[in-house]
C-alpha cells in the first residue's frame, strides 16, 4: 500500500498591501457590485489595512468617479422597492451600510415616485393574504398587519390596505 505524505499547505504566503494593490484590490470589489463609501472602508479595516490608507484609496476612487454613495444608495433603494420593502425599513438599511441619513430617507422615498408605496403594499398583501385567510379569517387582520409593518411600510399606509383587503369598517379593529 502506498503511503501518502503529508499535505503541505499550498497557499502564498501573504503579500504586502501597497497602495496600487489596495486600489487593485478595491476595483475587483467594485467590478461586481457597488459599494458605499463606508462599506468599503470597513472591508480594508476587516483585512488589516491602516485606517489612512485605506482613506486615501476610497477617496481617489471617489475622485475618479467609480464611487458614488448617492448611485449605490439609489441601485440599492429601487431593487429592495422591487422587492416588497417599505421606504421606512429601505432607509434604514442604507444608514446600516454606511450611507448618510439625509441621502437614505431622501432615496427610500424616491423609490417610490413610479409606483406608491400604497400600491406596492396592495400588491404584497395580495399575495400574502391567501396563506394567511387558510390558517383563518380572525388571525388573518393582525398577522397581515405585523407582516407589512415588518417590511417597513408606514402604518397608515398598512391600516388602509388591511382594511380595504378584509373588508373591515374603520370602527372594527385591525388588531388583536
Amino acid at each position: 500500500m502506498r503511503r501518502l505524505s503529508p499535505r503541505r499547505s499550498r497557499r502564498r504566503p501573504a503579500r504586502e498591501l501597497t497602495p496600487p494593490r489596495i486600489r487593485a484590490y478595491l476595483s475587483r470589489l467594485l467590478a461586481r457590485r457597488a459599494w458605499s463609501r463606508q462599506a468599503l472602508l470597513d472591508r480594508l479595516e476587516e483585512r488589516g489595512i491602516p485606517a489612512g490608507e485605506a482613506r486615501s484609496a476610497v477617496a481617489e476612487l471617489a475622485a475618479l468617479g467609480y464611487l458614488n454613495d448617492e448611485r449605490y444608495a439609489e441601485a440599492w433603494a429601487q431593487a429592495r422597492a422591487q422587492r416588497g420593502l417599505g421606504a421606512r425599513r429601505i432607509a434604514e438599511e442604507l444608514r446600516e451600510r454606511g450611507v448618510a441619513r439625509a441621502l437614505a430617507e431622501r432615496v427610500a422615498r424616491e423609490s417610490f415616485d413610479e409606483v406608491s408605496e400604497v400600491t406596492r403594499a396592495r400588491e404584497l398583501a395580495t399575495r400574502r393574504l391567501p396563506a394567511l385567510l387558510a390558517r383563518g379569517k380572525p388571525q388573518a387582520a393582525p398577522r397581515l398587519r405585523q407582516f407589512l409593518l415588518r417590511r417597513g411600510f408606514p402604518s397608515d399606509v398598512v391600516s388602509g390596505v388591511v382594511r380595504s383587503l378584509l373588508g373591515l369598517t374603520p370602527q372594527e379593529p385591525d388588531d388583536p
